[in-house]
């Protein structure tokens, strides 16, 4: 007669073994093998707007030359690394939900100025080697914990800033800057001069800006606003903001 006993046994030996991570670990963790490895993609078209995501430090040069991208890491973070093209949207990405460590991951964009579209998100920061110059306008959106440093020359500026990191803008602003702020982080606009500028304000952290000719500026939560304008059009502030004139 087949004891109960042993069909728990038989059960048993069909149940699925989790390994030592348990149903909440995740994927392993990766370390970086210290072998630090160059990888370069060419870029053969024009793009006009790149979106960074990931753990990276990526300096651009805008040239009129060829365009590539370097990425420059472990031998064994290689591939996570996705740089993709899709019509004229350059995209690099980390595709890698578990905890990681890397010895370095720096990557060089030599980019066509004829980007006029930016996006970063995750931890990367982007920092331009040269100045941005275009024709164009130029939109700017951050999130996460992404930083930014930029120098531009362009016809319009939309900006939206929702990240915990830290942005500066330097250059020059032809028409109009139209910037919003709802990150906790620092923007650092003192040294981008719009002709005119809309600020909206509603984060923790503090922004600076400069308008030549006019400001229109919006201030709520506790942001603090820094802004060197001749002439301040419309001021708007609630709740705990301050505004700080500086000439």
């Amino acid at each position: 007669m087949f004891s109960f006993s042993a069909l728990f046994s038989l059960l048993l030996l069909e149940l699925p073994i989790n390994d030592s991570r348990g149903d909440q670990g995740g994927p392993p963790a990766v370390i970086g093998d210290r072998n630090l490895t160059l990888r370069s993609d060419e870029i053969p078209q024009t793009l006009s707007k790149l979106i960074l995501d990931g753990p990276f430090y990526c300096y651009v040069e805008w040239t009129q030359n060829r365009q590539s991208v370097d990425i420059y890491t472990d031998y064994n973070f290689q591939p996570y690394i996705a740089v993709n093209i899709e019509q004229d949207t350059l995209s690099i990405i980390f595709q890698y939900d578990g905890n990681y460590k890397f010895t370095e991951m720096d990557i060089y964009l030599y980019l066509n100025p004829n980007i006029n579209d930016i996006v970063l998100g995750g931890i990367a920061t982007l920092n331009s080697t040269n100045a941005l110059h275009t024709y164009n306008s130029l939109k700017l959106h951050t999130q996460d914990t992404s930083n930014l440093i930029l120098e531009l020359y362009v016809l319009n500026l939309d900006a939206m800033f929702l990240s915990a990191g830290t942005t500066t803008l330097m250059g020059y602003v032809q028409n109009k800057g139209i910037i919003k702020y709802f990150g906790i982080g620092n923007v650092d606009a003192s040294q981008l001069y719009c002709k005119f500028v809309d600020i909206e304000a509603n984060g923790l952290g503090t922004i600076s800006v400069s308008g030549t000719q006019g400001c229109n500026i919006r201030v709520q939560g506790v942001s603090t606003v820094k802004y060197n304008c001749s002439n301040t059009h419309t001021i708007q502030l609630f709740g705990l903001a301050k505004l700080i004139p500086v000439y």
